[in-house]
């Protein structure tokens, strides 16, 4: 999963990040009986130009299959409006370039473009709401309880062994 963002929600793609990857990372459902199959994916991407001359090459011209979620700000909430003019047309047209490619080729990305207006509280609430929902719709498709934390608490135990007896290795 990828997201390309305007630079206002920058810091969503680490939110995303580990809200999916932290709540979907599961090996085991909820009634302890393994998961067959994969849970979630990998969550990564970044904002602006940035983001064309790395992995939008990558998913435009590779060989995987993932899911693309582009989100962009109509309204630049900055005063660099030409500049707002020139981000909004590359996603756009990396968008297209990610549905519109070459026809024979067996590999494919699900695009998914968000377009708001204007950044706003409600509006950020809204799209957070989303990923939260999807996340949970996830988790009970899964089997998998999307809120527990069992590596953590394994991580934490495993931290205290370590902390209490500094010749555990």
């Amino acid at each position: 999963m990828t997201f390309s963002l305007c630079s206002n929600i920058r810091m969503f793609v680490s939110w995303v990040q580990q809200l999916e990857m932290e709540s979907l990372g599961k090996s085991r459902q909820t009634n302890g009986m393994p998961v067959i199959g994969s849970t979630g994916q990998g969550v990564w991407g970044g904002h602006g130009d940035e983001s064309q001359h790395s992995f939008f090459q990558w998913l435009r011209e590779g060989t995987g299959k993932t899911s693309v979620d582009i989100i962009w700000c109509e309204k630049p909430g900055h005063n660099h409006s030409v500049l707002n003019k020139v981000l909004l047309s590359n996603a756009r047209a990396q968008a297209e370039a990610l549905v519109a490619r070459d026809p024979l080729t067996p590999y494919f990305n699900g695009v998914t473009t968000i377009a708001i207006d204007e950044l706003t509280p409600r509006r950020l609430g809204s799209l957070m709401a989303m990923y939260e929902h999807k996340t949970t719709m996830l988790g009970a498709l899964f089997g998998i309880n999307p809120f527990d934390q069992p590596g953590v608490e394994y991580g934490k135990k495993l931290s205290l062994v370590a902390e209490n007896n500094p010749h555990h290795q």
